[in-house]
């Protein structure tokens, strides 16, 4: 935090590069930093906000979004390396848009219009905001959320299961080499 942040008599949680991950958002540990009222009010995150990270020396890592489903604080903004977006519920549901974002062709897109300074690869509000992306029908959006979370879940729970398999396998192989098979 620089001197003139030290300085401000309103302190804020922030959210950092390091919290925002493709579809989720880590709030173990957030910092916190000195702001002005106006530019709180200005930068302040609201639940069913999008964060899409502006800034990473990793060309993969670009433009990777997260909505924001809960909040630690009422207080909170964010670091200068991400994009705030807030989707209008009428015509989105927030969770489409961060599934779009995150897809590989939106992937593909950041990573051609990212711009290099200085080993930092960046998006520009023009590029993000440049994105096509086609809305379907709220109905049709929440159908396409659910079934992709369906199968998010049953990758996880395979996932879990195979961890255990092999868990399992371990154990077992240790107590055959024991001989207490």
């Amino acid at each position: 935090m620089n001197a003139r942040r030290a300085t401000l008599p309103q302190r804020a949680g922030y959210l950092r590069v390091a919290n925002v991950f493709r579809g989720a958002i880590d709030t173990t540990e957030i910092k916190e930093l000195g702001v002005s009222r106006a530019e709180l009010e200005r930068t302040r995150i609201r639940l069913g906000d999008l964060l899409v990270v502006e800034g990473h020396g990793n060309l993969d890592e670009v433009g990777r979004a997260a909505l924001v489903t809960a909040l630690p604080s009422a207080d909170l903004t964010h670091q200068n390396h991400l994009f705030r977006l807030r989707p209008n519920g009428e015509r989105v549901l927030g969770r489409f848009p961060e599934l779009v974002l995150n897809s590989s062709d939106s992937r593909k897109y950041f990573r051609r219009v990212a711009n290099t300074t200085s080993g930092l690869k960046t998006l520009n509000a023009t590029s993000v905001r440049s994105l096509r992306m086609r809305l379907a029908p709220l109905s049709v959006q929440n159908e396409i959320v659910r079934e992709l979370d369906s199968v998010s879940n049953a990758i996880r729970a395979a996932e879990s299961s195979s961890t255990e398999l092999d868990e399992l396998f371990a154990a077992l192989q240790h107590r055959a080499f024991r001989g207490e098979l």
